[in-house]
């Protein structure tokens, strides 16, 4: 049902391929019926391995396994698992297809604090798969929504500071958490929603910028939001070796 949800509307979803969660083992069958079920689906982006396996204490090896279960059903889709402490990036860095990192500053960390973390996990992976980052949208809202008692949601300021760290640190992928979990709901807070969907739309402007490997022309033009016509927003100019910009 989550799945046809998000196929109707046009949406892409990292699932969990059976019901393991955070659970050390995993059901062989269980996994099967998953994938099987679910393997022709546009929707499923990836197989979202263990939530935090550096937290709850599940090895390497256990996720080694189901990775290699995975890829033998469905040879063609990625895997992904998230790790929430940087200590440990190098533990689990050679366990899935993408490594997803989680961090949320706001407000007792620095903000730098996304493009440090990203340097270690692009440095665990060896740069040999892509590195994607959850980032902060979330915070405290009120006694009843308490943001996990983080002291309170990101400013617009901050939530553009942390992704644009990300994307100059080599971020390859980019989720913002959370719409809606058991102690936040984005929509109770109206500005904030409406500060993140700005950002969202900011990057959607310059996304064929993002996702360019090669750059074909010196001049690179992208429509901006609500603009009918394009729009002169980036100027990208060939450099070689020994030519100043």
């Amino acid at each position: 049902e989550y799945v046809k949800k998000a196929e109707s509307v046009g949406l892409k979803v990292l699932i969990y391929p059976g019901s393991r969660m955070e659970k050390p083992e995993f059901d062989i069958n269980d996994v099967k019926n998953a994938v099987a079920n679910l393997a022709n689906s546009p929707a499923i982006l990836s197989w979202y391995l263990c939530e935090e396996p550096d937290s709850v204490n599940i090895e390497p090896e256990q996720i080694d396994k189901e990775r290699d279960l995975i890829h033998n059903l469905d040879p063609g889709r990625a895997t992904s698992i998230i790790i929430s402490d940087r200590k440990r990036y190098k533990n689990y860095a050679n366990y899935s297809d993408i490594f997803m990192i989680e961090r949320y500053p706001v407000p007792k960390q620095p903000i730098v604090d996304i493009a440090e973390s990203l340097d270690m996990a692009r440095k665990a992976v060896r740069d040999k798969m892509p590195v994607w980052a959850v980032l902060q949208a979330f915070g405290y809202q009120n006694d009843k929504n308490r943001g996990w008692d983080w002291g309170r949601e990101p400013t617009l300021r901050e939530m553009k500071a942390m992704t644009y760290l990300a994307i100059v640190k080599g971020v390859r992928g980019i989720f913002y958490f959370t719409y809606h979990g058991s102690q936040y709901f984005i929509k109770d807070s109206p500005l904030h929603w409406e500060n993140l969907k700005s950002v969202v739309g900011e990057l959607k402007a310059i996304y064929p910028l993002l996702v360019a490997s090669v750059i074909e022309e010196d001049m690179v033009s992208v429509s901006l939001p609500d603009v009918n016509k394009p729009s002169l927003f980036w100027k990208i100019r060939r450099v070689t070796e020994g030519n100043s910009l």
